[in-house]
């Protein structure tokens, strides 16, 4: 807690300490000015992106004008202790207290590798692209990248808050659903010391690179970077301005959301759209996929085509600035002590098909993961990245039996994206795509959100299962999978890591796609291809 939030709650505390003691000396007086001094507190803690705080501000306005009221019709000597009263005081203090235990001021937990972790943001501009994604005609591409890597040393250097003030402030009008309250996530502190050297001698570090969520920003998913970069990797998360929160570059430009985001988002999914999750059969699957696909194409939907294909390019750009090393002269022992040669593509949600997308076309590209992102990439669709590929869920059927309002219908055994990454011919033969599904956490959940977030409103918006936990779960599969594939490791850290996590996650794979396809005959099947994803046209230049 803040030692504002210690302040409130303790005022809020005194005043009812004071209300059940009808002798004590200067009473009114008291419970006059405590309330008046709860005000002040609970302003300067709002002020200071703590908006928890208004629960309390709204109780010391609720004391402040029963002792106007109570002062008013003329003091009145209590002969017993005012009970009735008094509980319903006790009853706001807990309210009082409620949103500071459900938003709790939260520290991202140490990651558990050897080093030390160092992390800068730098800004690079793509001349080569102009007013793309409602940018100003004429405005080159610019974009965040922010830089985690195993540290030489932290003397001298502070860590990194969570999120600035500035971030915090767009934040909470776009991620976490439009949840109230996030702007406290500014308080949090990272393990991350900004601007603090890189390890000595080091080269040849494997390297990762990572997309966000759509409409998130580029540290939403810090615990996990932090503890890629204690075990040794060089890990790059680009924020994809314009379809991020605002976007805060070094220098101090700012690139605001595009204004229109989410309402264009939702014009992305047509009528009959939830039959791609929640049909009953794969044939019907399968069709509404490809129809939401495509009418997302054809109708020019912002996120099936520009964002499709502008955050690719990002990335691409992105890699090939740091392949050649062409940065501020303050990232030249950080970046050159990478190897861009065999590298690891991640992302979440939106973050996650981009990564997809860019792996299917690079060369250097030897694993990739999409955390909990449905795959916009016709190319994508009954085909194989010819990667590594993990498929790490959430819940689907939380938010399954949310589309169909179907408590009893048991939606476990198929996922979202089972039509994706592999051919239907070869669907869950390659011990190189892992699928798994992380029990009673929803979408959101799969980032560093939930543990910012008790209670019943994480409950129903993050899911149920334990912030750390989950903050565990992730290290453990995604820096298990790169280890496995990126750095060769000569061990099977998947095992492990399932067996671990046993109770909380489960494999799966999706041969019922294969056998479902082999038991059709050859002319159902010659029909079924006729029936294909529109390819955008913009992969043509990846």
């Amino acid at each position: 807690m803040l030692f504002t939030d210690v302040l409130l709650l303790l005022s809020v505390a005194v005043f009812c300490a004071i209300w059940f003691r009808p002798a004590q000396e200067n009473r009114d007086k008291i419970l006059l000015v405590v309330p008046i001094f709860t005000l002040i507190v609970g302003a300067i803690s709002i002020f200071d992106m703590r908006p928890q705080a208004w629960v309390g501000v709204g109780v010391a306005i609720i004391m402040l004008v029963t002792m106007i009221v109570r002062n008013k019709r003329g003091n009145r000597h209590l002969t017993k202790t005012p009970l009735i009263s008094g509980l319903l005081f006790l009853a706001l203090g807990v309210v009082t207290y409620i949103p500071f235990h459900w938003f709790p001021i939260t520290d991202l937990p140490a990651p558990t590798g050897q080093y030390s972790v160092g992390t800068q943001d730098f800004g690079l501009t793509d001349d080569s692209r102009k007013g793309v994604l409602g940018a100003p005609d004429g405005d080159p591409r610019k974009l965040l990248v922010r830089v985690w890597y195993p540290a030489e040393t932290t003397e001298g250097f502070s860590l990194k808050p969570y999120i600035s003030k500035a971030e915090a402030l767009s934040l909470n009008a776009i991620t976490l659903g439009g949840l109230p309250f996030s702007n406290h996530m500014v308080h949090g502190k990272t393990n991350s010391y900004e601007g603090a050297l890189i390890v000595e001698g080091a080269s040849n570090l494997p390297v990762v690179y990572f997309s966000h969520g759509y409409t998130s920003f580029a540290g939403q998913n810090t615990v996990l970077m932090e503890e890629l970069a204690s075990r040794g990797y060089l890990v790059y998360s680009v924020q994809h301005s314009l379809d991020s929160i605002d976007t805060i570059l070094p220098n101090g430009d700012v690139i605001p959301t595009y204004p229109k985001l989410m309402e264009e988002l939702m014009e992305a999914y047509p009528e009959g759209s939830t039959d791609s999750m929640t049909g009953e059969t794969l044939d019907i699957r399968r069709k509404a996929t490809i129809e939401g696909f495509n009418f997302g194409v054809e109708k020019n939907i912002r996120v099936a085509t520009a964002s499709t294909s502008e955050w690719a390019l990002d990335r691409v750009f992105v890699q090939e600035i740091l392949s050649s090393g062409e940065v501020e002269d303050r990232l030249l022992d950080i970046v050159k002590a990478g190897d861009y040669t065999h590298v690891g593509h991640s992302g979440m949600s939106f973050g996650g098909t981009t990564s997809g997308s860019v792996c299917l076309d690079d060369p250097n590209c030897a694993a990739f993961i999409n955390m909990d992102g449905s795959n916009h990439d016709g190319r994508l669709i009954n085909a194989s990245a010819g990667k590594p590929t993990m498929m790490f869920h959430s819940d689907w059927t939380i938010m399954f039996k949310q589309m169909t309002e179907d408590e009893g219908r048991d939606f476990s055994d198929y996922g979202f994206n089972d039509l994706s990454y592999e051919t239907h011919e070869e669907a869950g033969l390659s011990d190189d795509v892992i699928r798994l599904r992380v029990k009673d956490v929803t979408h959101g959940g799969v980032s560093d959100f939930s543990l910012f977030i008790k209670g019943p409103i994480k409950n129903m918006t993050l899911g149920e299962i334990d912030g750390p936990r989950m903050m565990t779960i992730m290290n453990d599969f995604v820096v298990g999978f790169f280890d496995k594939y990126v750095r060769d490791s000569s061990e099977n850290p998947m095992d492990i890591a399932f067996e671990k996590h046993q109770g909380y996650v489960e494999k799966y794979d999706t041969s019922y796609v294969r056998e479902w396809w082999m038991a059709k005959t050859d002319k159902e099947r010659e029909e079924l291809l006729k029936h294909k994803p529109i390819i955008l046209e913009a992969f043509d230049s990846l």
